[in-house]
């Protein structure tokens, strides 16, 4: 656990909660040990398929982006494709591979410009207008990272309370969810975040994360997930004649 200066009432409120919510017969999970588990099963993943859905808040908007059951194929280090299968932006495509296409991702829209297949910059204004990350953060790896960052910098300097919360079951499968509570104005990812982990894998398939006001910034679950399918380069190629991005390429967005 993580102990804030003047934070000990807390703590040791958080602790309570923990063991209240152990799993029965055992200890109690830790964050730590967690994470570094799944670092290390990640590691060993070559590819990965799964079912994305996320709610962000859109500060422009003033208003929650919400998209379920985005289609999502990885393959280490920086191949993605991404459909969206529900909403408005039903039949959306994106394909992104690291290195290649000038540093562009490729996206062809549904609609009345289904004829046309945008490339844009992944960080450019555009492509970020109701997004708070680009696609090279959209995969399994970007959150791992962001946790084991923001526990490294918590322990250095001795803030925030991380708590085991309690077991949850998602899309069928046991999952540990703990708690992070961190300080403002000193470089953490957010104020309050809730994390779960699959029990099994050790993998973070669930992530909400909210600021310092208790407004949820953004959540994202990964669900479907299965490992090391062997996707082949034809998965995140242009021509693949499953995908849509055969329409006349507009560039320099």
């Amino acid at each position: 656990m993580i102990n804030a200066g003047g934070g000990r009432l807390l703590a040791v409120a958080a602790a309570v909660m923990a063991l209240i919510a152990a799993p029965a017969g055992g200890e109690v999970p830790d964050l730590d040990a967690t994470v570094s588990a799944g670092q290390a099963r990640y590691a060993q993943v070559r590819d990965y398929t799964c079912l994305m859905s996320r709610t962000e808040w859109v500060e422009r908007t003033g208003q929650y982006k919400v998209q379920s059951n985005i289609v999502l194929k990885h393959r280490k280090p920086g191949s993605f494709y991404l459909k969206w299968t529900e909403g408005s932006a039903k039949g959306t495509e994106t394909l992104y591979v690291e290195g290649r296409n000038d540093g562009r991702m490729f996206v062809h829209y549904n609609n009345i410009f289904k004829f046309l297949t945008f490339a844009l910059d992944p960080a450019s204004q555009r492509a970020l207008k109701n997004n708070r990350h680009t696609i090279r953060e959209a995969h399994l790896g970007f959150f791992l990272e962001m946790i084991e960052t923001n526990l490294r910098r918590a322990r250095a300097a001795g803030d925030g309370q991380v708590a085991f919360t309690g077991e949850e079951t998602l899309d069928g499968r046991a999952s540990l969810q703990f708690e992070a509570r961190l300080p403002q104005d000193k470089g953490f990812y957010g104020g309050r975040v809730l994390m779960n982990f699959d029990r099994e894998l050790s993998l973070p398939i669930k992530v909400e994360v909210f600021g310092w006001d208790g407004r949820l910034w953004e959540r994202y679950q990964f669900t479907q997930l299965v490992i090391d399918p062997g996707l082949r380069d034809e998965d995140f190629d242009l021509r693949n004649p499953a995908y849509g991005f055969d329409g006349h390429h507009i560039y320099g967005l």
